[in-house]
């Protein structure tokens, strides 16, 4: 993800204040990332479920910055063999968020967090 093009809310030139968010009526903007965003979302606790003989992963949270529910999904299996077990993280609600792409989703925050099993 790039850098911050809407810094969190309540910072400025003198430096950072107060967070503002969350924000239900906060535009979309695409590759959105600010440790405002990424701490909550690497933070909540990853469930699992057993799916035969496998286990699926899943966070399911409020998104920090436009407060709408949104889930972040590793399907069984999909670190099988793997040595880094990161995984993409973005705001996947499906309410409306003036300027998001027709057919999007979320308000287009995102980061790369620790999978389960890692921490940060």
């Amino acid at each position: 993800m790039g850098t911050d093009p809407d810094p969190a809310p309540g910072t400025s030139a003198a430096g950072p204040a107060e967070p503002t968010w969350p924000d239900p009526d906060c535009p979309f903007v695409g590759g959105g990332n600010s440790p405002a965003w990424t701490t909550p979302v690497t933070e909540a606790a990853w469930q699992s479920r057993k799916i035969g003989d496998e286990v699926d992963y899943y966070k399911a949270l409020g998104c920090p910055r436009c407060s709408h529910n949104m889930v972040v999904f590793v399907a069984a299996g999909a670190f099988r063999g793997a040595e880094d077990r990161g995984v993409v993280a973005t705001c996947n609600c499906v309410e409306e968020h003036k300027g998001r792409p027709d057919g999007g989703k979320g308000c287009g925050y995102g980061a790369w967090i620790a999978g389960p099993g890692e921490q940060p």
